[in-house]
């Protein structure tokens, strides 16, 4: 009985061993065996599988470049969605000179001359709002569209602004529709003649405004209504004549449709040239429309949106070209960035434009202190409450960089007055977890997964507090819970540190 014994402590023991030995054998290999499975996916055209697999070693063996490359192969064989694009365009930018670098630069600039080839000559980058995509959306079309009819102007006022919802229409072969409705609760456009364009002096700045549109965003994202306001008269006393008019809305209609700059062509009916302040009707009013303002149009609702009327576009991008994959700069270059911002904002210090972009480049750079001054500079210029919101929101994540968690908290603090979204409370509960306060963030954390259980930094925020205090299944089933509600998650670079904890 004894020898069994013996025998079977002996045995005991030999599994315990080769389990130690194996552990430590696949451990020390685990990349290699994971890469095998990537292999396998790749070569049986599993490219998404295959990513998600070298995405996960790539994050532990980040030296290791062949996986890095790998990754990028991967995305060159998948559809270009918009994920997809996005995750080429942060490759392309790494300046690294390494391979996987070139490759994803070669993808974007193919897909660049295809998006080109298909469009023709737009001015898309001065279409967009500081890099913005406000828009409608197409599954709502045909816009509807009311024109305010009032005895002080003549009626060619209004038939020739009809006439330029007609050539939009006309011109873009009906790519955008409009249908004309009675009144202004149930338009998605609206337009009103009145004395002055702002309520004060029609000279503004010193340039003469003929028309202004305005956008009425509700909840950040979601826009209700643009507004065309005209005036009566030229700044001479006369009323414009029906070739200015039709001009004049034709112009306000491209900003309607989401048209948001003025390219530096003077044959584009969106051409606006500041050089003196009437030079509006001067040296363009012959203008019509031309075919890189029907192209820009096609192509921006091609584009991802930031804001429009249809929610589901928002959440569901997919389907649409990523803006920055299309426009940002390749070399990523912000030095360069904030030397031509520099450079506009001392001759135009008012351009909040160029003011944000340069923001932008000093968080880019790691220059926390010149963006968070540049923000409060020109928080104290605007009253915009959705403007007001973003600067608040940039301004606290720029202290917390700084770790001045004290202020990050005030600043989120004023965002969260403006707006009580789940971005500006996910916000404060993460300072608070930064400050240590874990129990009072895990709280608030808590209470807005509850809320929305797809929301991704609720859940990266309750994972890092149950990290911190050593809960390390708890994380693991608040991330899992998150793939369920939102399995687009995985795919989402905040994510990529959690890996480990939701690829299996």
């Amino acid at each position: 009985m004894k020898k069994a014994h013996r025998i079977l402590l002996i045995i005991l023991i030999s599994i315990i061993s080769l389990l130690i030995i194996g552990f430590f054998v696949v451990k020390a290999n685990a990349d290699k065996i994971l890469c095998a499975f990537a292999d396998r996916y790749f070569n049986n055209k599993e490219y998404d599988k295959a990513y998600t697999l070298y995405d996960s070693i790539h994050m532990y063996k980040p030296e290791n470049k062949t996986y890095t490359y790998k990754m990028v192969q991967c995305l060159m064989k998948m559809p270009y969605t918009y994920s997809v694009q996005k995750k080429l365009l942060e490759f392309a930018q790494k300046d690294d000179g390494s391979d996987a670098e070139k490759l994803a630069t070669k993808a974007i600039l193919f897909l660049r001359k295809k998006i080109n080839g298909k469009f023709g000559n737009t001015y898309i980058k001065d279409a967009l709002s500081n890099g913005l995509v406000i828009r409608w959306s197409k599954k709502k079309l045909p816009l509807k569209y009311y024109i305010e009819k009032i005895s002080s102007v003549p009626d060619y006022y209004f038939t020739e602004t009809e006439g330029a919802f007609k050539d939009w229409e006309r011109e873009t072969d009906e790519y955008i529709t409009f249908k004309k409705v009675s009144n202004d609760v149930s338009a998605d456009i609206t337009v009103k003649f009145r004395p002055t364009t702002n309520g004060a002096s029609s000279l503004s700045h010193g340039t003469y405004n003929a028309a202004r549109t305005t956008p009425v965003i509700e909840n950040d994202s979601y826009l209700k209504q643009m507004n065309i306001t005209g005036i009566f008269r030229t700044h001479t006393g006369e009323f414009f004549t029906p070739k200015e008019i039709k001009t004049i809305m034709s112009h306000e209609i491209g900003h309607a449709l989401g048209i948001w700059g003025h390219p530096e062509d003077n044959e584009s009916i969106m051409f606006y040239s500041m050089n003196n302040p009437y030079d509006y009707y001067e040296k363009r009013i012959d203008t019509s429309l031309s075919k890189k303002d029907t192209n820009t149009v096609k192509l921006l609702y091609a584009l991802a949106p930031d804001i429009t009327n249809n929610p589901s576009e928002l959440t569901e991008k997919e389907i649409f070209i990523c803006p920055q994959a299309l426009l940002e700069d390749l070399n990523n270059n912000t030095e360069n960035m904030i030397k031509t911002a520099l450079a506009v904002l001392e001759k135009d210090p008012n351009n909040i434009g160029y003011a944000l972009s340069l923001a932008d480049a000093y968080n880019s750079s790691g220059k926390y202190k010149e963006s968070i001054k540049l923000m409060e500079s020109i928080a104290d210029k605007i009253s915009n409450i959705n403007l007001l919101n973003i600067l608040y929101y940039n301004i606290a994540n720029c202290y917390i960089n700084l770790k001045d968690f004290n202020n990050a908290k005030l600043y989120a603090l004023q965002a969260l007055n403006i707006s009580n979204s789940p971005e500006n409370r996910c916000l404060c509960a993460y300072i608070e977890f930064c400050k240590g306060n874990y129990d009072k963030a895990e709280e608030e954390f808590l209470k807005i997964r509850a809320e929305k259980p797809d929301f991704v930094p609720a859940s990266l925020g309750l994972a890092d507090i149950y990290i911190k205090k050593k809960k390390y299944s708890h994380a693991r089933k608040c991330l899992k819970e998150l793939l369920q509600y939102n399995p687009q998650a995985l795919d989402d670079s905040s994510l990529h540190q959690y890996k480990l904890l939701t690829v299996f």
